[in-house]
């Protein structure tokens, strides 16, 4: 059978340090299994479950943070994968892993992979860079993203083959690390998955080598346990107490500050010259500030019957449930404000747009698990739900555009125990209503700094531009304008041009999230804090 490029499936090997491994490594190794693509081909199983890292108050540290700090699917649960290894052979020397034939070896063991086993598989050793200890330092750092990367080796040097940034929870190591783990189980399926199919070669260039830092060794630590990896180091003593005191004060000053102030959401509103980005114009905005027990979010202009409507959330603080609403505008402001599209559950993203002389709404609705499509019968208020265009995933923000003769849907979708800012997949349909297919690519962004869509894409001097969030740091943080290079059934490409930052208000304002335009008017939303009231702070925002 041909699999691609491959008449055969793509053979892969596993370095492990035990038959142990944590749930994300498990997951990898069950898709490996039941992918006819690929066969589980060789397993290096180091059997050092007697050489377990000695007790450090790092490790201390690991374990009260996992307890105080629990997040489920847990990516570090420990799974035993004797189920899944039985009937593969067995190696440890490179000599002998050689003769295995193996296309790729896959570590998913600690460390990084030392030179004697770069050259055992014909498309090298492909290992997760996170950093030592694993996704530590930009907690320590309190730096906006983490950034993760799957790595090809061998002994031409060095190659990265996948690559993600992630927003970095400061708190907490083990908030940090599961959803970036999870995210990134699926980097090594998605490639083997191409190398199988054909639809991804693996690079030609390298970068040279890394050097290795020199580890003492007793005389029989060749014998004893192959070269897989170089070991993870723990910090000292005097890093983590400095950690432990630095997040101390992160959790004191986030506490005070939602003790005595509070977020929420409003509108800006202005006039829009013809074809230029918002950071263009220096022209004031006008605000809409809701009441102090919501928040307004998300607004989508649309011109309708001689009139401008601006549809948006209204985030309710007591319950943190969103639901949708429209006015209208004038010079006078955002008036004739009507709630639409009740439902039982939070909406938010009211993504209104036309087609031909129809008008459509595709409502934020990830807590029913699906992206629903409503036309609209009564204009602004009336809607009734004409199709589901995807089902069975958390996605949020779907956007559609009708270009070059087929429709295109960017939509924000979590694997399950990852986070909902990191990627976005492209689906494309010749039809509105139906026959949605994902695009090879997928997910065509996996970078939390412009990944979920923040409003209708557009041309601006004849190139196609994706509004997207930023959410390096803070959710929402500022709108970033991508142009779009590539747009087709089998490529995609997009760079960030311009952003929309948290100045557009003039005054204090910690966000700009959402952008859209229509019949010379714009709108994007911010965040302020004020003091707090006797209703709770806004927490469903995500």
């Amino acid at each position: 059978m041909r699999y691609g490029r491959f008449v055969t499936a793509v053979r892969v090997g596993v370095l492990l340090d035990t038959v142990l491994v944590p749930a994300w490594a498990a997951w990898i190794l069950g898709e490996i299994v039941a992918n006819v693509g690929l066969k589980l081909a060789l397993a290096v199983i180091r059997d050092d479950a007697g050489d377990r890292r000695r007790l450090s108050l790092f490790s201390l540290y690991e374990a009260l943070d996992r307890q105080v700090f629990p997040t489920r699917p847990d990516a570090l649960a420990l799974v035993d994968v004797s189920g899944l290894l039985a009937g593969v052979p067995r190696a440890r020397e490179p000599g002998e892993i050689r003769r295995h034939g193996l296309d790729v070896l896959l570590a998913l063991g600690s460390g990084r992979p030392e030179a004697p086993m770069l050259g055992t598989a014909r498309h090298g050793v492909w290992a997760y860079r996170y950093g030592d200890p694993p996704l530590f330092e930009p907690v320590f750092d309190a730096a906006p993203v983490t950034e993760t990367a799957l790595e090809l080796h061998d002994p031409g040097g060095t190659a990265v083959i996948y690559r993600s940034t992630g927003t970095t929870d400061v708190v907490s190591l083990n908030r940090n690390r599961v959803p970036i783990l999870w995210k990134s189980a699926r980097f090594a399926v998605r490639r083997l998955d191409g190398l199988a199919s054909g639809t991804w070669e693996p690079p030609g260039e390298r970068d040279p080598p890394r050097p290795q830092a020199a580890r003492a060794s007793p005389p029989d630590a060749a014998r004893a346990s192959p070269p897989q990896a170089a070991r993870a180091s723990s910090p000292d003593a005097t890093v983590v107490l400095r950690h432990v005191g630095r997040v101390a004060g992160r959790v004191a000053r986030r506490k005070l500050r939602n003790a005595t102030q509070q977020h929420q959401w409003f509108l800006g509103i202005r006039r829009r010259p013809a074809d230029r980005l918002p950071g263009d114009d220096a022209g004031a905005w006008h605000t809409v500030v809701p009441p102090p027990d919501r928040s307004y979010a998300d607004p989508f202009v649309l011109a309708h019957g001689g009139r401008t409507f601006v549809f948006f959330e209204v985030l309710d603080h007591a319950s943190g449930v969103g639901s949708l609403a429209v006015g209208h505008l004038d010079d006078g402001g955002l008036t004739g404000i009507e709630p639409i599209l009740p439902m039982p559950h939070h909406t938010s993203y009211p993504y209104v747009f036309r087609d031909g002389e129809d008008i459509y709404l595709i409502p934020e609705t990830g807590d029913a698990r699906r992206v629903d499509l409503f036309a609209a019968v009564d204009f602004p208020t009336g809607w009734e739900r004409v199709a589901t265009l995807i089902e069975g995933v958390n996605a949020v923000d779907a956007t559609v555009l009708r270009h070059g003769g087929r429709y295109w849907m960017w939509v924000t979708i979590a694997v399950p125990g990852g986070r909902l800012y990191d990627e976005t997949f492209l689906y494309s349909s010749d039809r509105l209503e139906a026959g949605w297919t994902p695009h090879p690519g997928n997910p065509v962004v996996s970078d939390a700094r412009r990944a979920r869509p923040a409003g209708r894409p557009f041309l601006h001097e004849g190139r196609l531009i994706r509004p997207s969030q930023s959410c390096a740091g803070r959710y929402g943080e500022r709108v970033m304008f991508n142009e779009i290079e590539a747009l087709t059934g089998d490529e995609y490409r997009e760079r960030s041009r311009r952003c929309l930052g948290p100045e557009w208000t003039g005054g204090p304002n910690l966000a700009a999230h959402t952008y859209t335009f229509d019949d010379g008017w714009e709108a994007t939303d911010g965040l302020r804090l004020f003091r707090r009231g006797p209703l709770g702070t806004a927490t469903r925002r995500r």
